[in-house]
């Protein structure tokens, strides 16, 4: 794109001065540009960037021919030199041998353009302004190139780390329910147990299954048990403050943390969430499912680790389905 704009700009120099000849060329340098800037979206082409070069050594040439050595038009082959050493649609050696080729030809260049009998027609102050303006033209690009490529690279760090977080929150994430899986359950059990031993703030954990969901699974099918599921999951998620945690424990069991809760706040949540998928239909294909849970509770605190908490709440989810189900039961 830097090119496409120089090469435009030297298209209306050329109108000012009324030079129809180089006009033309800078006209069908553009277009030319205008193709690689095209066929570069696809990464499948790899001619761009020999159309390219192309493009700039012949036009360089044809501006030497008609301008004079001494205006400096050799000096646009600086342009591709930073196509040419990050492009990887070529070897890196093929790309070396290119730029090393590219820079015998710039000295020779300018070696050609100290020689007085070689030379245009233009006069020496002509060939000064337009050394400048040559000059100018390759250094502007290059500024241009460095700045549209750190742009891009920008960009592709950007994405990349949204691309890491989209995988990180897959890695994370139950597919089904959309909660945090056992993992990042766990991870986040240990940083909330750091903060625990800092400010000597106790949390709870209620571990929570679905009564009788193989004979839900086996009545209305494994498509209604995930529903239900996914249903309990949000039931759960509404129920508790924005600072707790929820997970998918496995299969039809959830793990909830309970940050800065006793036990009595605790079970007052769990027996909150137990009366909201009591009252609330699973409906599914227009048949209510009866859903009921039981819920497991204990605490955590400096005395008790978080493998320890996790059994009791286990345990005390033991004892509630071995009375009957559908009940909260804390362990210390």
């Amino acid at each position: 794109m830097p090119i496409i704009i120089s090469r435009l700009i030297l298209v209306l120099l050329f109108a000012l001065i009324r030079r129809w000849d180089l006009l033309t060329i800078s006209a069908v340098g553009a277009v030319l540009w205008a193709l690689v800037w095209y066929f570069s979206a696809n990464p499948a082409h790899s001619f761009p960037l020999v159309l390219g070069t192309l493009e700039v050594c012949v036009s360089s040439f044809i501006f030497l021919i008609l301008l004079g050595w001494n205006s400096g038009a050799y000096l646009q082959l600086l342009a591709i030199f930073p196509f040419l050493l990050i492009s990887e649609k070529y070897p890196s050696g093929t790309r070396i041998a290119a730029v090393v080729l590219l820079s015998i030809l710039l000295i020779l260049a300018y070696l050609f353009s100290s020689i007085p009998l070689i030379g245009g027609q233009s006069t020496v102050d002509g060939r000064n302004i337009l050394f400048i303006i040559n000059l100018s033209v390759a250094c502007v690009l290059l500024i241009v190139e460095a700045y549209s490529f750190e742009r891009e690279k920008i960009s592709s760090q950007a994405e990349m780390v949204d691309a890491n977080k989209q995988l990180m929150t897959l890695a994370n994430t139950d597919p089904l329910t959309n909660l945090v899986n056992r993992r990042m359950m766990m991870k986040l059990l240990e940083e909330q147990k750091q903060r625990m031993e800092n400010d000597d703030k106790p949390f709870s954990l209620v571990m929570i299954d679905v009564d009788n969901f193989k004979q839900i699974n086996d009545e209305y099918g494994h498509d209604a048990g995930d529903f239900v599921l996914v249903i309990l999951a949000e039931k759960i998620r509404l129920a508790v403050r924005k600072d707790d945690s929820i997970c998918r424990w496995g299969g039809d069991e959830f793990l909830l943390m309970l940050v800065d809760a006793s036990l009595q706040e605790s079970e007052a949540v769990a027996e909150k969430i137990r009366a909201r998928v009591i009252n609330s239909p699973f409906i599914y294909h227009e048949v209510d499912i009866p859903v009921t849970i039981t819920l497991g509770i204990s605490t955590c605190d400096k005395n008790s680790g978080i493998g320890g908490a996790i059994r009791r709440a286990d345990l005390a989810l033991y004892q509630g389905k071995q009375s009957g189900k559908n009940c909260s039961v804390w362990k210390i």
